[in-house]
């Protein structure tokens, strides 16, 4: 193993901890609301069970993408070798202002498409593409693609 890149997992940690707390006081607002009140731990346990914590493991064959929740089979891995790989570029991202404020002066921000996060583009050499979004430090992700650009 060469280098392991792990996403900032504050605001994912965060979410959790306030979703065991909103399922928590559904029990106790059972007596008062009735049965009705599960329908929001269930709510709750299934966006629990949809976040995920990424890593990326860069080895001197291949790197590997890994995303892990809370419940196994919703684990995602994902591995790329070198050899299928024809070129990988870092793209940086981008914050369009004078569109973000023009959009929320005239209230139509919620349309979005103002701002573009750090990616990685993988080009596979039978002509596919895949985009690989920015998890981590602005800096180590930076760095981790440097050092993929550097091992094809």
């Amino acid at each position: 193993m060469k280098y392991k890149l792990k996403g900032q997992n504050f605001f994912r940690y965060l979410i959790m901890i306030l979703l065991v707390l909103v399922m928590l006081s559904a029990l106790f607002f059972i007596p008062v609301f009735g049965y009705s009140v599960l329908l929001l731990e269930f709510a709750a346990f299934a966006i629990m069970t949809l976040i995920q914590f990424p890593t990326l493991t860069v080895f001197n064959d291949r790197f590997e993408v890994h995303k892990k929740g809370i419940i196994d089979k919703f684990n995602v891995s994902e591995i790329y070798y070198y050899t299928d790989l024809k070129e990988i570029e870092f793209v940086k991202g981008s914050m369009n202002w004078t569109q973000m404020i023009v959009q929320s002066i005239t209230g139509t921000g919620a349309q979005g498409g103002f701002s573009r996060p750090d990616h990685l583009v993988l080009k596979f050499q039978d002509g596919r593409h895949k985009i690989l979004y920015r998890f981590g430090s602005v800096k180590n992700f930076r760095e981790v693609a440097g050092v993929l650009e550097n091992l094809i």
